[in-house]
């Protein structure tokens, strides 16, 4: 299903086509959709890249939301390994500044994460997300972002609640 290149139609199409429903999005992350998506986002930049980001983040998160099956694929795929990167901040230059893209692309990202240790899940699989999380460092890259310089204040305090929960 995902092999061929995605186009922006059809990833909005997908975004549509998944929410709250079940058995589409089983088909469609059992289809590798979260690695085709994870490997567009580093094409396109991590939090530094656009609209397309935005989009396959929302995408994902229609696939992980209230899914455990799918949320049991993306932990085993080894996959929240693959959003580390996505927490690897410069600091912004002292007249910069982030993009109102950048600021959306993260406070997705981190969605994202709450959402694999939402309380909604089952205490296992919280632990077994917590875990992994702390061991392939994307909670110290958190915790990083709370120490940077320039990052926007609505983003500390994602960050902060989303280190607090862990």
């Amino acid at each position: 299903m995902l092999n061929a290149p995605l186009p922006p139609q059809g990833l909005l199409l997908l975004i549509q086509l998944t929410k709250g429903n079940a058995a589409i999005q089983k088909i469609v992350a059992f289809e590798n959709a979260f690695e085709r998506l994870l490997e567009i986002i580093v094409e396109e930049g991590h939090s530094d890249g656009g609209i397309v980001v935005e989009d396959c983040l929302l995408l994902m998160m229609n696939l992980l939301k209230n899914n455990n099956s799918n949320q049991t694929l993306f932990k085993e795929g080894g996959l929240i390994q693959k959003l580390t990167p996505f927490f690897d901040i410069t600091e912004a230059s002292p007249g910069g500044g982030w993009s109102a893209q950048k600021v959306t692309n993260l406070h997705l990202m981190l969605k994202l994460v709450r959402t694999l240790v939402s309380p909604n899940n089952p205490t296992v699989s919280i632990a077994a997300c917590q875990k992994v999380m702390n061991t392939c460092g994307l909670l110290e890259k958190a915790c990083m972002i709370l120490m940077a310089s320039g990052v926007p204040a609505d983003i500390l305090t994602e960050v902060s609640i989303e280190t607090t929960t862990k």
